[in-house]
């Protein structure tokens, strides 16, 4: 990958030459462009010495594990790998694995919503009457829940009229957040499936994130984010 890097560096030079032709200025940069695409980097990545090591951070506080789906769904949209340690229909940890900088943006999302959820679980618990069992009803709700808040995320992109392709290039991983997965971590996982369904809990968490205010979590770190996209295409 170093290489590739610096490849896609000499063809920036020859773009910013004062003395290179126009034919080259545009070569140069189509190439550039290219490699930055094939091999999903952004200029960010190209100063990739500067972002410090890639680390894991757990979150301190314990969630409950079906929240796992909005904290990931967060995470991707922030260049973040997500994990969770324990059964997923109990208490577990959180944790993030990517750059320093961008588990701190992350954060900054993550924890408002993750704590409004708990809270928000615990009311639905207090007052609830219906006929299925309300740990179903609590899954399902989740998983509402962190569809209406990747709809934001995805919206969020068309708002700023990000073309397709360097969406994908937004969202997937670091090169060195995926070698650091595949070499340091040893990951266990475990599916399961679902007999009984709320479709009712689903459609009150699908709506309760798609109208929960991402910009309140914490509008400064928000904004900071935004403004770390839209510079890729200045």
């Amino acid at each position: 990958m170093d290489q590739i890097i610096n490849k896609i560096k000499k063809l920036m030079a020859i773009a910013e030459d004062p003395g290179a032709s126009d034919q080259e200025i545009q070569l140069a940069t189509y190439r550039a462009n290219k490699l930055m695409i094939k091999y999903k980097l952004t200029e960010l990545e190209l100063n990739e010495s500067n972002n410090g090591d890639v680390i894991q951070k757990i979150i301190d506080q314990q969630y409950t594990g079906y929240l796992y789906w909005t904290f990931r769904n967060i995470c991707k949209y922030n260049r973040v790998d997500a994990y969770y340690l324990g059964k997923i229909n109990s208490k577990c940890q959180f944790k993030y694995v990517g750059y320093e900088k961008e588990i701190a943006i992350c954060e900054s999302i993550v924890v408002p919503i993750l704590d409004y959820l708990e809270r928000t679980i615990k009311e639905l618990k207090e007052c609830y009457v219906g006929d299925v069992d309300f740990r179903v009803y609590k899954r399902d709700y989740c998983r509402g829940f962190a569809k209406g808040i990747q709809q934001q995320l995805k919206n969020s992109f068309i708002d700023m009229n990000i073309d397709k392709k360097y969406e994908l290039i937004l969202t997937d991983l670091h090169p060195a957040v995926v070698d650091y997965v595949k070499t340091q971590m040893k990951i266990r996982t475990i599916k399961t499936n679902y007999i009984s369904e709320s479709e009712d809990a689903y459609e009150l968490g699908l709506k309760d994130g798609s109208r929960y205010n991402l910009q309140d979590s914490n509008n400064k770190q928000q904004i900071d984010l935004n403004t770390l996209r839209s510079s890729l295409y200045e």
